[in-house]
């Protein structure tokens, strides 16, 4: 009989470090390789395949990872599919296929089109994007190992070389064949754990159009953007000298040993008559408003030292991939109670902006290496390199970015959300005093309200009416609350909270009746 389904787990090894350049650059280093492979097949035992000893997986089962017509299921799945992805290119390629044309970067990954996402449920109803804590809070029978992080370690990343371990690299299953067996056993309950969510969300499935932005989510992810290395490279450097010159400029001034230091820095500023209880940014910024002579100057150069332009660029140099792009750069529902998508590694959403007049000329310079021309031209070079960050990203040749954002749009839906509530249901406590001004209310309004078809439901609680007190917000909270009945409502309700923690119960209502 044809696979329908498979609920997968993977333990991998690599060299390169996951945290700081993403499951991409992971998966694609020449010493990437699947050890453990956990599996059910349409919902049966779950099978480990012992990939490092030797096992193969059966034929029947590879065939399947690329069938399009059969669902692949995983906790995070994004990342089982670029690590399956890159082990068939280098194990089995005659195997692998993508789903775009050979110039498209994403043709390298597997379609995400049948692959769904665990997490992304567990999100979609308002739960921890950790297994741990998504089995935590819905109590089940199968819970993830506490064992499993140290197995990890040990197993799945580089081991620093010492006498006792013989100056080995890296821990292999024959090092430690009893913490093997139990690693093995942590992957078969990984796969239990996940089926197990899947079974006990089953009541509340996500909706095709979810799945559908998540797809999308994967195909950008694939995709990544460009970037322009020669332009990070050198801004690292620039920034690696510019630092270094600001750190003399200040033991000039100060004579100090670590001017960057802050007790040497307050206590400074005390025998020159400034007493400073923090000497952060914005605190430093008023300072120099009051203070003239060295100690202007010390803070000012002090300011330029705080600045964290080189943090974008190192993140860029540690995420870019093979290809020169950087991917995964977007974490779907990465905000679990509003569902909005979160920044991953370099963080686009939140990118410094530039108001230099001469930016393309101060870019130039830089991607040439010219840094006495850069000293020469511009003040403060550290704020230099902030603006540029956003001209390190750029478009294959031959084509152009085009960006556009909304300008404080949240403050505008808010309201049109509230003119178009139409009903008003009593969920869970929540207070709104007469001190609140009607952004707050709106905004928390249009958190804790869900579309169903043309009616908002507003979650407030069932047995204590506290109604907001803003006029306009009031008007749109007095409308007809009989309209769905609320028996039902309630019944799923206790139905849904039947094992799940208190604390826990208001973080699960949106997802809840986003489905309704």
């Amino acid at each position: 009989m044809k696979i329908q389904e498979l609920s997968v787990d993977l333990e991998t090894y690599s060299d390169v470090d996951i945290a700081k350049c993403g499951v991409y650059k992971y998966a694609e280093s020449d010493n990437f390789e699947i050890l453990l492979f956990g599996v059910s097949v349409d919902g049966g035992d779950v099978v480990v395949y012992d990939l490092a000893c030797g096992d193969t997986i059966p034929k029947e089962i590879m065939d399947a990872l690329t069938d399009d017509t059969v669902t692949k299921w995983a906790f995070n799945a994004s990342f089982e599919r670029i690590c399956i992805s890159n082990w068939l290119k280098k194990h089995y390629p005659d195997k692998f296929k993508g789903y775009s044309i050979p110039e498209d970067p994403a043709s390298k990954y597997l379609d995400p089109a049948s692959w769904k996402c665990t997490m992304i449920w567990s999100a979609y109803m308002g739960l921890p994007l950790s297994l741990e804590g998504v089995g935590a809070v819905l109590k089940l029978q199968d819970q993830k190992m506490k064992e499993g992080k140290d197995l990890i370690r040990y197993f799945c990343s580089p081991c620093k070389a010492t006498k006792v371990n013989g100056g080995r690299t890296r821990n292999l299953p024959e090092h430690a064949p009893d913490k093997w067996e139990t690693f093995k056993t942590y992957n078969k309950c990984d796969v239990d754990v996940e089926m197990a969510i899947k079974q006990k969300l089953s009541r509340f499935p996500v909706p095709d159009f979810v799945w559908d932005e998540y797809h999308l989510d994967q195909k950008i992810n694939d995709r990544g953007i460009m970037l322009d290395m020669a332009v990070v490279e050198n801004a690292i450097a620039f920034d690696e000298k510019s630092k270094a010159s600001l750190m003399v400029a200040m033991q000039n001034i100060t004579n100090l040993d670590n001017p960057n230091s802050v007790v040497q820095m307050k206590q400074w500023l005390s025998e020159n008559g400034i007493e400073a209880e923090s000497l952060g940014k914005k605190d430093v910024a008023v300072m120099i408003k009051d203070t003239t002579g060295d100690v202007a100057d010390a803070l000012k150069l002090r300011l330029q030292l705080a600045k964290s332009s080189v943090k974008k660029y190192q993140a860029m140099q540690n995420a870019v991939c093979n290809d020169g792009r950087a991917h995964g750069m977007f974490q779907f529902y990465g905000a679990n109670r509003s569902g909005r998508w979160a920044g991953r590694l370099i963080q686009l959403q939140n990118l410094p902006q530039n108001h230099l007049p001469d930016l393309a000329d101060a870019r130039e310079i830089v991607r040439t290496g010219d840094y006495d021309m850069l000293q020469l031209l511009y003040d403060d070079i550290p704020d230099t390199l902030s603006q540029l960050i956003r001209t390190a990203f750029i478009a294959k040749p031959g084509y152009k970015f085009i960006v556009s954002d909304y300008s404080a749009i949240e403050g505008p839906l808010h309201q049109i959300c509230l003119y178009h509530i139409h009903i008003s249901i009593c969920i869970g406590q929540i207070i709104f005093d007469n001190s609140r001004n009607l952004f707050k209310s709106c905004y928390l309004c249009s958190i804790l309200s869900v579309v169903t078809g043309k009616h908002f439901i507003s979650i407030i609680n069932f047995t204590h009416y506290h109604w907001i007190k803003d006029s306009v917000v009031s008007d749109a909270f007095h409308h007809i609350v009989q309209a769905i009945p609320l028996i039902q409502m309630k019944r799923m309700i206790v139905e849904w909270f039947d094992g799940v923690d208190v604390k826990h119960r208001y973080s699960t209502l949106h997802g809840l009746y986003r489905h309704l």
